[in-house]
């Protein structure tokens, strides 16, 4: 940073733990008028500074968090026709499990926040502290998957990649980055988020 604009730089600071619940709660409400969604976000808003730094994310990942779970909910219906046109055993299985509110909570917190942790225990922490609230408030969701050794959350996702990959050429590589890749530029596209891939290339 050059010296000559030290006079325009200015530190807010951030919001009192308080008061940003407070504001994730009118969001929610004024937004989603969802029973627990908020709970959720403040929870993983908290997750991410604590293995990232403290202004890592703000109110604006709660707005594309929200958005995001309106894009899933509303995408149900073109699934739907997705399973009745081809063979999608995980698809289907994911969605017979779990509701579609739930379906939309969990891709919406995978999109926004557990796809920027690199580190596997701290993407596998961050999953079990959002199913246990998640089973706090819908005693139907399971822990674990009864279709793979996943736990539902991971196999949500997972089952949501393939969907959307199901079009690409035989002999492509599929690997996790490269589900997660192709999920991500789909749904930021659709939804108008901008997006940063980071990574070497060819990972």
């Amino acid at each position: 940073m050059t010296d000559q604009i030290l006079d325009y730089v200015w530190d807010y600071g951030c919001l009192k733990s308080e008061d940003e619940r407070n504001y994730i709660n009118i969001m929610v409400k004024a937004q989603l008028g969802h029973p627990y969604f908020a709970e959720l976000l403040y929870a993983s808003q908290e997750f991410i500074r604590n293995v990232e730094e403290p202004f890592s994310v703000s109110l604006r990942d709660v707005k594309r968090a929200i958005k995001l779970f309106k894009f899933f909910r509303d995408s149900y219906k073109n699934l739907i026709k997705i399973l009745n046109r081809d063979s999608h055993r995980n698809l289907k299985n994911s969605l017979n499990s779990v509701s579609n509110e739930a379906r939309s909570i969990v891709l919406a917190l995978g999109t926004c926040y557990l796809f920027r942790l690199h580190d596997q225990s701290k993407r596998r922490n961050y999953r079990n502290e959002m199913i246990e609230i998640i089973k706090k408030h819908d005693k139907n969701f399971p822990k674990q998957s009864k279709f793979s050794n996943k736990d539902s959350f991971e196999f949500i996702i997972q089952s949501e990649q393939e969907a959307y990959v199901k079009c690409y050429p035989d002999g492509t590589a599929w690997n996790e980055a490269l589900f997660e890749n192709i999920l991500v530029m789909i749904v930021c596209i659709q939804t108008r988020i901008p997006v940063f891939i980071i990574g070497a290339p060819g990972r």
